[in-house]
């Protein structure tokens, strides 16, 4: 899910600086994007470029905050799928729950059993 986020927002951050690009290097305006489009007034496309560049960095940090959470869960998933690998000791609390779980199930048998006997 969270690839598919940074594949999303790595697709517009290219398209974003697409444009500024485009902005920046025609002064009449931007090419492509509209038959009414060719003569935006120069204020309007400060204006616009400056929304583009700032919407551009706020995706920017999201994509990288994004890419760090990701690298976090994959380093976890790698450690827990490390431990699950190796077996459980005596002294892993997993093991020792696992041990006294059984234990209290014998516990209980037995004294169901004694329950039904007669004395």
């Amino acid at each position: 899910m969270l690839e598919i986020k940074l594949q999303g927002l790595k697709s517009v951050l290219q398209r974003n600086l697409s444009m500024i690009r485009q902005f920046e290097s025609n002064p009449t305006g931007i090419p492509g994007l509209g038959a009414g489009l060719g003569g935006i007034p120069a204020d309007q496309r400060a204006k616009m470029l400056d929304q583009l560049k700032v919407r551009s960095e706020d995706m920017s940090e999201e994509y990288k905050e994004n890419r760090l959470q990701l690298a976090r869960l994959k380093r976890q998933i790698a450690r827990d799928s490390k431990a699950l690998d190796q077996p459980p000791t005596e002294t892993d609390p997993t093991s020792l729950n696992r041990r006294i779980e059984s234990l209290e199930s014998k516990v209980d048998q037995i004294l169901q059993i004694l329950s039904k006997e007669p004395r």
